[in-house]
């Protein structure tokens, strides 16, 4: 469950670097051609465990190999704002950030990404964010085994895909191991999800629990096809298990 785990190709990059270079080599020439690059956007907002809140807004510019674009006299903005160029650290990546807060991504708003190249024509990334972000994912913060454990959130709205990612920690033979499962929530007006018993191992410790709305805006057609533009919000929650009350025997 990190933050920055969407950022997609960056695995990509890690593994690459021991071969070649993972900076494209658009980012050296004037680039007017927008079919030669896609454009990753995402907007994220997480709360963890800890109640920490991080806000981020970046984008990644990559080549049909996959490999980062520095726009070389080109740009990109949103709403009127630049967006500044940064790079990844260690591996000096180039990316694109939103800078000093502006714009701040609120709900129920629309943003508007630019895309600028060397001969100044523009081409448009755009998103109506949700009308509410998740406002409350209630988890009790500890449970017994024995007994269902639900889940409860805001709900969500349609146009917007959400899911369970739920880390669980288990004592087996004094050591403790993680495991991990993803649960679609197929209907964004649902707002509960219920763990039966069975789900819950007798060693089990606890559950990481995070909650996560995603929705997808859309993107010139003529950039290549793997860009999107993505809103993700999430919020994370921890609950601890205890063994069940024992069954007191009844007197004849």
């Amino acid at each position: 469950m990190v933050s920055l785990g969407r950022i997609r190709g960056l695995l990509f990059c890690f593994a690459a670097l021991a071969l070649h270079s993972c900076v494209s080599p658009l980012s050296e020439i004037s680039l007017s051609d927008p079919s030669a690059i896609a454009v990753q956007i995402t907007i994220r907002r997480e709360e963890s465990v800890e109640g920490t809140v991080t806000r981020e807004a970046y984008a990644v510019v990559k080549d049909r190999n996959s490999q980062w674009v520095h726009l070389r006299d080109g740009g990109m903005t949103v709403n009127g704002e630049k967006m500044q160029v940064a790079y990844w650290p260690v591996v000096n990546l180039p990316y694109y950030v939103v800078t000093a807060g502006r714009p701040s991504f609120v709900p129920n708003s629309l943003y508007v990404f630019r895309i600028e190249l060397s001969d100044s024509q523009e081409y448009t990334c755009s998103i109506c964010t949700p009308r509410n972000d998740l406002g409350t994912f209630d988890v009790p913060a500890s449970h017994p085994r024995c007994d269902t454990l639900y889940v409860t959130w805001q709900c969500g709205e349609v146009g917007c895909s959400m899911c369970l990612d739920v880390k669980k920690r288990i004592l087996r033979d004094t050591v403790l191991e993680s495991s991990y499962d993803t649960f679609v929530i197929g209907d964004p007006s649902c707002c509960r999800f219920a763990f039966p018993p069975s789900y819950f191992e007798s060693g089990l410790q606890s559950m990481d629990i995070r909650l996560e709305m995603e929705k997808y805006g859309t993107v010139d057609s003529r950039l290549r096809t793997e860009s999107y533009l993505e809103y993700a919000v999430s919020i994370e929650r921890r609950v601890g298990f205890s063994d069940c009350a024992p069954v007191c025997p009844v007197c004849p």
